[in-house]
């Protein structure tokens, strides 16, 4: 590639640097500034802050249940539960995502030595409303999809160098990606692809293939060796129609995240007519080293959504390629996109990627507006302000044994620990609760022993659970309080 006087002068003043670290910041201040109301906080999100208040007290990696018995957690990994513990939600995300937003600059610079290609392939990512929405969420999309960036990163450096200790690395950040989100066990399938297309020596091609699946074998003996009860099993359910549905859905949302842009006959226009340019401009011969790193970052894609879909088929049907799920996938399609339009003249591909800029921007501000909502999120003012909360915070004893349909909002807001409801309906594997009558009997033996209470809060539905006429049945109900938004029933010996 041939440089401009003033990318010459740019890069060898370390100005090219300056500029990344400027776009990291301004993804981070984005977190911020697209959620009015702070990091939003989902059902998930709270086992996390759970799990890291249990690593501060020195628990270990706990959630905690009626009457404030700690229990191992089992359904998530600790990774991310530890990094907050020390420095919370907002700086660790806000972290993570500036450094994606650096290390996507850096490849695109890296094998295309082309500065303005860098800046543009960085502000996209910064922009992505996708990647801004869980950015901005106590969730661990965030340092996930930097640990799968890493990786990509140390796997093209060791196709340029051969050092082993590139492999080396990628095992570790492996490790550390299964321990974040167990879809790191994708990394097995690219890991096989890059030893088999480099030839590794056996020995070290099978070690890194397999530590992403060692990593998890470790981590759940260690949890069954404490007490931990395996939450996910095995069982035939392939995807349905509303999953391919989804995954259409979300591929539009890559490209604009408010569907009524696309239908904008302006910006269709735009579109149209940069595509169109783009396709009767002969690029530039590609060179080996973008073609490395495209062909790279599509297996680190295509793998993810092979596991994606063999993890819908046996082990959790309910999770669905929506936006949060394949947003590992935007800084890999960015980095192949930007990569191999640098070979393009500047006149021809900026606009087109100039296009998308804007309509990650008019996306920014489409989420905005979604995240000022008063009911995203449990933080939002809506559950803040729900009466249930106030009474659970005010009137029940200390010692009190709490059963709920959203034990995860009441100890949001109260810290009172609390423990789920039965399930009737195992809702990750699509079947009857063959133990639900067994654990409805635990449960009342468990409220009749102390100050035994069941919340319902209405505004949480969880379809799986029991209904109040059927948990009236089932209970020796003393007392009920009805409230604006919620019912407690007082089952124990309380003065509630």
């Amino acid at each position: 590639m041939v440089h401009t006087k003033a990318q010459v002068r740019l890069v060898g003043g370390g100005g090219l640097y300056l500029i990344w670290f400027l776009l990291a910041l301004l993804g981070a201040f984005l977190t911020l500034w697209v959620s009015p109301h702070g990091f939003t906080v989902s059902p998930d999100s709270v086992y996390y802050l759970m799990g890291a208040e249990g690593i501060r007290r020195g628990l270990g990696f706990v959630s905690f249940e009626a009457g404030g018995i700690p229990k191992p957690i089992t359904h998530w990994p600790p990774m991310y539960s530890f990094l907050i513990s020390l420095a919370g939600p907002g700086v660790i995300n806000a972290l993570f995502f500036a450094l994606t937003v650096f290390l996507t600059s850096f490849l695109i610079y890296r094998v295309s030595d082309e500065a303005l290609y860098s800046v543009i392939g960085g502000t996209m990512v910064a922009t992505s409303p996708i990647l801004l929405k869980f950015s901005s969420m106590v969730l661990t999309e965030t340092v996930f999809n930097f640990w799968v960036l890493l990786i990509l990163a140390l796997m093209y450096r060791h196709r340029e160098t051969g050092r082993d200790r590139c492999l080396v690395l990628m095992g570790l950040v492996a490790a550390l990606a299964v321990l974040t989100r167990y879809a790191g066990l994708f990394l097995v399938f690219p890991f096989a692809y890059y030893w088999l297309r480099r030839r590794l020596p056996a020995w070290k091609g099978f070690i890194l293939t397999l530590s992403p699946v060692l990593t998890y074998a470790l981590w759940k003996a260690y949890l069954l060796s404490i007490g931990g009860q395996e939450t996910r099993h095995i069982v035939f359910h392939p995807p349905s129609g509303y999953h391919f549905r989804t995954l259409m859905e979300t591929l539009v949302k890559f490209v604009s995240f408010v569907p009524s842009a696309l239908l904008n006959p302006i910006v269709l226009f735009l579109l149209a007519i940069a595509v169109i340019l783009l396709l009767f401009t002969r690029g530039g011969k590609v060179g080996q080293r973008v073609r490395v790193l495209i062909e790279l970052a599509l297996v680190f894609a295509l793998s993810y959504l092979i596991f994606l879909f063999l993890s819908i088929s046996f082990m959790d049907f309910y999770t669905l390629p929506d936006d949060r799920i394949l947003s590992v996938l935007y800084p890999l399609l960015v980095i192949s996109l930007v990569s191999y339009l640098s070979t393009f003249p500047p006149g021809r591909a900026v606009p087109f990627l100039a296009i998308l800029i804007a309509l990650n921007l008019y996306g920014d501000v489409a989420l905005r507006r979604e995240k000022s909502a008063p009911y995203t999120g449990y933080n939002g003012p809506y559950y803040r302000n729900l009466q249930v909360i106030d009474y659970v915070r005010r009137y029940l004893p200390p010692d009190a044994i709490i059963y709920s349909n959203g034990p995860d909002l009441l100890w949001y807001y109260t810290r009172r620990p609390a423990s789920m409801l039965p399930r009737v309906i195992l809702p990750v594997e699509r079947r009857l609760n063959p133990h639900f009558r067994e654990e409805m009997q635990d449960m009342v033996k468990h409220l009749t022993s102390g100050k035994g209470y069941i919340v319902i809060l209405a505004p949480v539905r969880r379809g799986y659970l029991p209904q109040v006429k059927d948990i009236m049945r089932e209970v020796p109900v003393k007392d009920v309080v009805k409230l604006r938004d919620g019912l407690i029933l007082v089952v124990g010996h309380g003065d509630g």
